[in-house]
C-alpha cells in the first residue's frame, strides 16, 4: 500500500489502494458545551438491560442502546448542530482550507447541519472531533481497549472526490498514531464506499465496495462500527448503509492506550476533485460488549 502524507498535520495516513476509480472511503469528542440551551450535565438512562448510559453534550436524542436489544452504550454523544455552532465538539473545527460551517438550510432534521467542503490541488481536510478522554469531557471515559465504538451520521453529498474519509476512529486525537477511517466516494451514482485502517502491527489495509445506486442528493444514514479485541484476539470493522450491513471485516484493532476520538466531516480528501457534503444528527456510542452486530441504527 502506498503512503499518503497529510499536509499541515504531523501524521502519516495510509492511502487506499486503487481498487476502483470511483470508490468510497468513510470518516470525535468530549463535548465542551458553549450553548446556553445545551444540556451539559451527565445523565443516566436505563437501557434495554438496565445499564446506565452516560450522555455527553450535544442536542440530538441520546443513545439508549444498540440497534440490537441487549447492547447498551455506557457513554454516548449526540449532536444535531441545533446550537448553530460547533461548541459541543472538542476540536471545532480542523481544516486545511475552507472551514466547515453550521448552515440553517438543508438539514436532515431540525434547523441546522454541518457543511464541509474541500477543493482540488492535493490532500485536504475539514472536520470536527469528539474526544471522550479529554479533561473537559462531561462525563469522560477512558481510552477504549476492549468493547465497541460506533458512530452514526446522516450524510448528503453534492460532490465527492473519489477518495474521502467522512467518519474516523482515532488514537491520538488530532495527531493520530493510529486510525480506522470509512468514507463515501465517487463523482456520480452508484456510490462507492469502504474503509482503511492503520493499526499495530503496521496493518495498513483498505477495502471498498459499491454502495448501491441511490442518488447522491439524498441523505443517507451511514454507520461505522469497530470491535476492539485484545492484542491476541484482534477485532473487526463494519459499515452499515441506511441500516443494512454492507461489509464486516476481521482485523487487528487493539492499540496501547486505547481509542480516544471520533472525527466527523471530511477527515481526509485526496483533492483530485471537489467535495461538498452536509452532515447531521451525529451519534457516538461506546459499548462494553464486543459484538459485530452492534450498531446505533437509523431512526
Amino acid at each position: 500500500m502506498l503512503a499518503r502524507d497529510r499536509p499541515l498535520r504531523a501524521v502519516t495516513l495510509a492511502l487506499f489502494g486503487a481498487v476502483t476509480a470511483c470508490r468510497a472511503v468513510l470518516g470525535l469528542t468530549a463535548p465542551t458545551p458553549a450553548d446556553a440551551g445545551a444540556d451539559a450535565s451527565p445523565t443516566t438512562d436505563a437501557g434495554t438491560d438496565g445499564a446506565p448510559v452516560a450522555e455527553s453534550g450535544g442536542d440530538a436524542p441520546p443513545v439508549e442502546g444498540g440497534r440490537d436489544a441487549g447492547f447498551v452504550a455506557y457513554w454516548s454523544f449526540s449532536d444535531g448542530f441545533e446550537s448553530g455552532d460547533f461548541g459541543h465538539w472538542d476540536l471545532s473545527p480542523a481544516m486545511s482550507g475552507a472551514a466547515p460551517t453550521v448552515v440553517t438550510s438543508g438539514a436532515h432534521s431540525g434547523c441546522c447541519a454541518m457543511h464541509a467542503t474541500t477543493g482540488t490541488g492535493g490532500p485536504q481536510y475539514a472536520y470536527v472531533m469528539e474526544t471522550w478522554t479529554s479533561p473537559t469531557a462531561s462525563p469522560s471515559a477512558p481510552g477504549l481497549t476492549s468493547g465497541t465504538v460506533a458512530v452514526r451520521a446522516w450524510i448528503q453529498t453534492a460532490a465527492l472526490d473519489p477518495n474521502t474519509n467522512e467518519l474516523s476512529f482515532v488514537q491520538g486525537q488530532e495527531n493520530p498514531a493510529y486510525y480506522a477511517a470509512a468514507g463515501l466516494g465517487g463523482t456520480s451514482p452508484p456510490l462507492y464506499w469502504g474503509y482503511d485502517w492503520n493499526v499495530p502491527p503496521g496493518n495498513n489495509t483498505s477495502s471498498s465496495i459499491p454502495a448501491g445506486s441511490a442518488a447522491e442528493t439524498s441523505y443517507h444514514c451511514v454507520e461505522f462500527v469497530m470491535n476492539v479485541g485484545s492484542a491476541a484476539d484482534g477485532g473487526s470493522l463494519a459499515i452499515f448503509f441506511d441500516g443494512v450491513l454492507q461489509k464486516q471485516t476481521d482485523v487487528q484493532t487493539f492499540v496501547n492506550g486505547g481509542w480516544d476520538s471520533v472525527g466527523v466531516g471530511l477527515w481526509y480528501s485526496m483533492g483530485n476533485a471537489p467535495s461538498d457534503l452536509l452532515v447531521d444528527d451525529v451519534t457516538i456510542g461506546l459499548y462494553a460488549d464486543e459484538q459485530p452486530v452492534i450498531h446505533i441504527g437509523c431512526p
